[in-house]
């Protein structure tokens, strides 16, 4: 009989699981993205499996879990839920994208809208990759990404977007992903300098780990799933 009670003392004290009423709680990453003038953008919060991009002043976030990802929207409680496969399935049909091909036949140097510098550099404790925006008529854009951080299922889905966005995907409508975008296709963005815009630097403060309650990576019951959010 002691011998059970110990035991279960240490797989509690090991899990984070306390007696009734009390949060299980897990070890993660936790990092935030500080514009160049002091002010936080977003707070990223890493699991085993999951990663929460999280935009505390805009009250709104992304979950993103192994099959999918959750929009939440923290100004009304609701949450949408989008699956990797839909996304797959909605993107430009590879086989008949005259910009695929010319991607694909460059494959070492472009990837989706940015191409590869093969500059390296450690920020916040990972490696990051330097990646350059591809348009000619709006300036040079350098995103710094490490898909080290990245959970595994995320991490793939990411390069089959890769492999199917054409060269010129940000041409037309934005200048550069946004953050939710980055951390989709590329991995998370742990610096974002723009030689056109004076003072729009973003980069990660040093990483930490934290003991966060396991809710954070789940949906909480006063949400209430809305199929049309916009995001």
């Amino acid at each position: 009989m002691k011998y059970m009670i110990l035991t279960l003392t240490l797989l509690l004290a090991f899990s984070g699981t306390g007696l009734e009423g009390t949060t299980l709680t897990r070890r993660a990453e936790v990092f935030e993205l500080i514009a160049k003038d002091g002010s936080l953008i977003a707070r990223v919060f890493v699991g085993t499996d999951s990663l929460l991009l999280d935009f505390p002043i805009q009250q709104r976030g992304y979950l993103f879990k192994p099959e999918s990802y959750v929009y939440l929207n923290r100004s009304d409680k609701t949450y949408s839920v989008h699956s990797y496969a839909n996304l797959l399935a909605s993107l430009p049909n590879k086989a008949n994208s005259e910009s695929f091909n010319r991607q694909n036949a460059s494959s070492d140097v472009w990837v989706a809208g940015f191409r590869q510098t093969g500059e390296t550099d450690l920020i916040a404790g990972f490696n990051a990759t330097k990646i350059v925006s591809t348009s000619r008529d709006k300036g040079e854009i350098e995103i710094w990404v490490s898909e080290e951080i990245t959970p595994p299922a995320l991490r793939a889905v990411g390069r089959e977007i890769r492999n199917i966005l054409p060269i010129n995907y940000w041409d037309d409508d934005n200048r550069l992903p946004t953050l939710f975008q980055a951390i989709l296709v590329y991995g998370v963005p742990l610096r974002i300098v723009d030689h056109e815009i004076e003072g729009s630097d973003v980069e990660a403060v040093a990483m930490k780990k934290e003991d966060i309650p396991d809710s954070l990576f789940k949906i909480s019951s006063e949400y209430r799933e809305k199929q049309d959010i916009s995001q």
